[in-house]
């Protein structure tokens, strides 16, 4: 279950945390999702690292991972190649709410099929 991600962006009748790292407002107004996980600084009362976004390239796919350090969460995905490449990041964080995978113990091995 994936812990709460509120601090993503709010519907206009919520109020929003307002406090950024960056002050790039084209950028906050194009990918508001996106800029809120890099971003946002300080949220319900304790200050907030921002995420951290990995881009590599597998096998002629374009893949991310994007670690919220907040809530040590990682959403992983595959994007269809570097065009476009904010306005894809901010359509699958928005459209895969669910998809955010808790952190693992390090101790912790995948089980074999």
């Amino acid at each position: 279950m994936a812990k709460d991600q509120s601090y993503l962006p709010k519907r206009p009748d919520q109020k929003a945390p307002t406090t950024h790292h960056w002050k790039d407002t084209a950028f906050a107004k194009d990918y508001p999702a996106v800029f809120s996980l890099l971003a946002l600084a300080f949220i319900d009362g304790e200050d907030r690292k921002g995420a951290t976004i990995t881009l590599f390239a597998d096998e002629g796919r374009l893949k991310f991972a994007i670690h919220d350090r907040h809530t040590e969460q990682s959403l992983f995905g595959t994007l269809d190649g570097p065009q476009d490449l904010w306005q894809s990041l901010e359509g699958y964080v928005l459209a895969h709410p669910d998809d955010w995978r808790e952190k693992r113990d390090a101790g912790l091995q995948r089980r074999k099929a």
